[in-house]
């Protein structure tokens, strides 16, 4: 045991904030002496390594109705929709028929600017490129109660150049969207009057040309030996979190994609209500209540992060070892002097606001009698055992934290 010392409630927010006194570089990040962040709350580790998410930024103002980086993973994109309640219900469909706009802001999220407006159904979600945004939309016809679908597919290029028409057909086009580089793109094109027969296209600068069999299975040769693009260090979870007993909301965990399996592996909640949530090697874009927001990723010390989680897990099992002892302790006056027996729990829950806390205490003494405790101080009720130690409480009440070996 490296040290047993009484812990203050002064301590409790040592290590939570880190603070970086003057300018110093780690890794790709700037740490500024203005720069304070909360490492238990934004930061998340796979073990051997540390990252902290900085305060959210908001992007955009709009309606979001889908968000995803480029390829290159330097520019957001997102389309922006101004929906009707209506309009919002048919986006269940996939298909909105609504005043729609491409998006693109930079990776820390300055430069929002729009590259286009669209007109018709949005099919599907865009396929992005590292240089242009691909949209496919449909048209129904006025005269046909089941609309005659005529498909367009549109390329946006990122650097703001006017919206250029790549293709436009009677009947059904259908993804994937196959892209090799900025400047091609392959589909595969259903004939109206013979849905059984597929005609394969490529889109290109100088523009649309029908692909042969032959040529298409090259193609296909082709992408399957594409080396693997790559990934970001980290992945993103959207789990259901619980608030209430009846209130319930979508939260985009961030956790790195190595040593998963370490016992240390820990995550960070972007935000508790998300809609998309997409993640870069040094940034995390998301969308919430339509909104678009960033959060930049830095790497921070790995010794600074656990030092902030050992001081709010010290707090926290302090404190609930001392209400359990309070808890028992009151109990007692009740009933001359003992201690609750057998299933002691249950016989503090009508003395305690929340006993929930109480399954990790190890009671000790169960039955015990407190008017034979020659010295309170040195006897030993029970303890809360933790990570990276344990808390032990006293019958006089007072908590000391023994530091794991």
């Amino acid at each position: 045991v490296r040290g047993v010392f009484s812990f203050g409630l002064g301590a409790l927010a040592a290590g939570v904030l880190a603070q970086f006194p003057g300018d110093r570089v780690a890794g790709t990040a700037l740490m500024t002496k203005d720069l304070q962040l909360n490492l238990v709350r934004d930061g998340f580790s796979d073990g051997t390594s540390a990252w902290a998410m900085l305060p959210p930024k908001l992007v955009n103002n709009g309606t979001a109705i889908f968000l995803d980086w480029t390829k290159d993973q330097k520019q957001i994109i997102w389309v922006e929709a101004n929906l009707s309640e209506q309009q919002a219900i048919d986006l269940e469909d996939e298909m909105p028929k609504a005043d729609l706009a491409i998006w693109r802001a930079d990776a820390d999220g300055k430069g929002a600017r729009k590259l286009a407006d669209l007109g018709g159904h949005l099919l599907g979600s865009p396929t992005i490129t590292s240089g242009a945004v691909l949209v496919t939309l449909v048209n129904f016809g006025p005269k046909d109660p089941e609309g005659t679908m005529q498909t367009r597919i549109v390329n946006i290029p990122l650097s703001g150049a006017k919206m250029s028409l790549a293709f436009q057909s009677q009947g059904m086009s259908s993804g994937p969207i196959y892209s090799f580089d900025d400047g091609s793109v392959f589909l595969a094109h259903f004939k109206p009057r013979s849905p059984g027969e597929v005609v394969m296209y490529q889109l290109g600068r100088d523009g649309v040309f029908r692909v042969s069999e032959a040529n298409w299975r090259t193609i296909g040769d082709k992408r399957a030996n594409q080396k693997p693009t790559a990934t970001p260090p980290f992945v993103i979870d959207r789990v259901s979190m619980k608030l209430t007993d009846e209130s319930k909301e979508i939260a985009g965990l961030i956790q790195a994609t190595s040593h998963q399996d370490a016992e240390d592996f820990t995550n960070a909640v972007v935000c508790s209500q998300v809609e998309f949530c997409e993640v870069s090697a040094n940034s995390v874009a998301y969308t919430s209540q339509g909104r678009v927001w960033v959060r930049r990723i830095i790497p921070v010390s790995l010794e600074d992060y656990q030092n902030a989680v050992t001081a709010v897990e010290q707090g926290r099992l302090i404190s609930q070892a001392k209400l359990a002892a309070v808890g028992l302790l009151v109990y007692s006056a009740d009933f001359d002097g003992k201690f609750p027996d057998g299933n002691w729990r249950e016989s503090l829950k009508p003395y305690m606001k929340d006993t929930s806390f109480l399954d990790n205490f190890v009671l000790l003494t169960p039955g015990a009698d407190i008017n034979k405790i020659d010295k309170p101080g040195e006897t030993l009720m029970g303890y809360m055992q933790g990570k990276n130690g344990t808390a032990q409480v006293f019958f006089d009440g007072h908590v000391t934290w023994v530091e794991k070996k």
